[in-house]
């Protein structure tokens, strides 16, 4: 394609943003790149079709900006791909300043993070053998895991004889010639495998959801009825259906997470202890931690198990 279109300053800002994406996708991973690609070919373009990029503008951007209905991370994100896009064209000698340079993102006030309540635990234990969505949903709850943990963790992580699990990889989703595609990468979030003893209300649910695996190249427990990952947008569209059903529209993905580490918080009253199992760096920007045990982490372990065999008990004496 970068052959085919002509450098100008009278050129559409929709040809720079593809000679732009083309001629720098070299520097990005693939889940970067396809995730840039969507950005700009579903979120900008539409906007800046008819302009020429030596004419946009400050206003231009901060507008569009400004009216995006998105969260400030996401706005963030935006404005950065257009800073970039826009300083390429800087040095490629198109424009003479950077007009995204001085554009400011759409700023939102933090919300309070929904939890689970009991009733709410209660409901979806009982909804456990319904699908493959549930019982991810709810190991994600039982762990305290990323959504993305989840959905990439693989039988050769699990160690159902001594009752842990090792967290070392993540599925994500990435957006790539107009369709969705799932990648599992190596690593977590914060690049840091942990391991984590597994309740036993989660060593019973991987036994069961061992009834239902099906194989697949890079053994994933929580898989599609045809072996393939679950994209995290099947996922979410699941996890609204369920939670409408328990009339909790307000909660998110997030949520379980939240609601594990309230749960341990309350239960241990040992900040440290959450921040290991969740596999955070810090719990706030300038804490440094100490490194918690295994043997510290099993009774992470045995204080969510006591929580939720509760409910689970309820769950059985009502069917």
């Amino acid at each position: 394609m970068k052959s085919t279109i002509k450098l100008s300053p009278d050129m559409s800002f929709n040809d720079w943003c593809d000679y732009w994406l083309e001629s720098t996708n070299y520097s990005r991973s693939l889940t970067t790149n396809a995730k840039y690609e969507e950005i700009i070919s579903r979120v900008i373009q539409p906007v800046f079709v008819e302009k020429i990029l030596s004419q946009v503008s400050l206003d231009d951007i901060q507008g569009f900006i400004d009216a995006l209905n998105v969260k400030e991370s996401r706005s963030s994100m935006i404005k950065t791909i257009l800073n970039m896009i826009m300083q390429g064209a800087v040095e490629h000698n198109l424009i003479t300043r950077n007009p995204a340079s001085l554009a400011q993102p759409t700023k939102s006030k933090r919300k309070n993070i929904a939890i689970l309540n009991d009733d709410d635990i209660k409901a979806l234990l009982g909804f456990k053998d319904e699908s493959v969505y549930v019982r991810a949903l709810l190991f994600t709850l039982f762990l305290g895991l990323r959504i993305g943990e989840t959905l990439g963790l693989s039988w050769n992580n699990v160690d159902l004889e001594n009752g842990k699990v090792t967290i070392s990889q993540q599925l994500t989703s990435y957006y790539k010639d107009g369709k969705t595609n799932n990648a599992l990468l190596p690593y977590t979030k914060t690049r840091e495998n942990r391991v984590l003893p597994l309740p036993d209300i989660a060593q019973d649910l991987l036994r069961d959801q061992k009834n239902f695996y099906v194989e697949n190249p890079d053994k994933l427990v929580f898989t599609e009825k045809d072996g393939r990952g679950i994209l995290y947008a099947a996922f979410y569209y699941q996890f609204n259906k369920f939670m409408y059903r328990i009339g909790r529209s307000d909660v998110t993905p997030h949520s379980l997470r939240h609601t594990t580490a309230t749960t341990l918080l309350y239960n241990t009253k040992d900040i440290f202890l959450v921040k290991e199992v969740l596999g955070h760096r810090s719990l706030n920007t300038t804490g440094h931690y100490p490194t918690v045990s295994l043997q510290e982490r099993q009774t992470a372990a045995k204080a969510l198990d006591e929580f939720f065999a509760v409910y689970m008990k309820e769950v059985m004496t009502c069917s």
